[in-house]
């Protein structure tokens, strides 16, 4: 029987860029592992005024976390500049951010199809999380799709000329 694994991945979670990387991608390979690599929105996207509702307490004690588990790993971190998803931090605020849709979300069913989600999960958020200055600018996301064994450029024409209902929506968010 194939042993498969669901991973749910944001790009914007460091957590998932910390668990990512060669620790992850070491447990899929030598555990023999079918990974089902599944990306999802951001909480800042999905759940309305998430970060308006929560405990006061909970961002900074999360960001200390995230710098100690970075520095224990010995992972270089930073948070993304620019973030993907335009958010005040001090009120919670999240607006519509044109970096998000040129984000690589858009190409995430394209890696599927080719079976190296996982790996351009983990190559692109060490791009975003790697401390790389303006990550959605040049060539950082193509560089993170080769090192991952893909094309950035035949997986975003995929998309553009799919007539998959999700393909046909992210052509229309990326548009506005």
């Amino acid at each position: 029987m194939e042993k498969q694994i669901d991973l749910y991945w944001t790009f914007r979670s460091p957590y998932c860029y910390l668990v990512g990387g060669p620790r992850l991608l070491d447990l899929v390979e030598t555990a023999g592992l079918t990974c089902r690599f599944k990306p999802v929105k951001p909480m800042a996207v999905k759940v309305k005024d998430f970060f308006k509702n929560m405990n006061p307490l909970q961002a900074p004690y999360v960001f200390r976390d995230i710098a100690r588990t970075a520095e224990m790993l010995g992972i270089p971190y930073e948070w993304p500049t620019p973030d993907p998803v335009d958010m005040d931090f001090a009120t919670g605020d999240c607006r519509r951010n044109p970096t998000l849709y040129r984000s690589p979300d858009t190409p995430r069913r394209g890696s599927n199809r080719r079976g190296r989600g996982i790996q351009f999960g983990v190559e692109v958020s060490r791009v975003l999380f790697g401390k790389v200055r303006d990550w959605h600018l040049g060539s950082h996301l193509h560089g993170a799709a080769s090192k991952a064994g893909l094309d950035l450029d035949e997986m975003e024409l995929a998309i553009n000329s799919s007539s998959d209902v999700y393909d046909q929506i992210i052509r229309k968010t990326r548009s506005t």
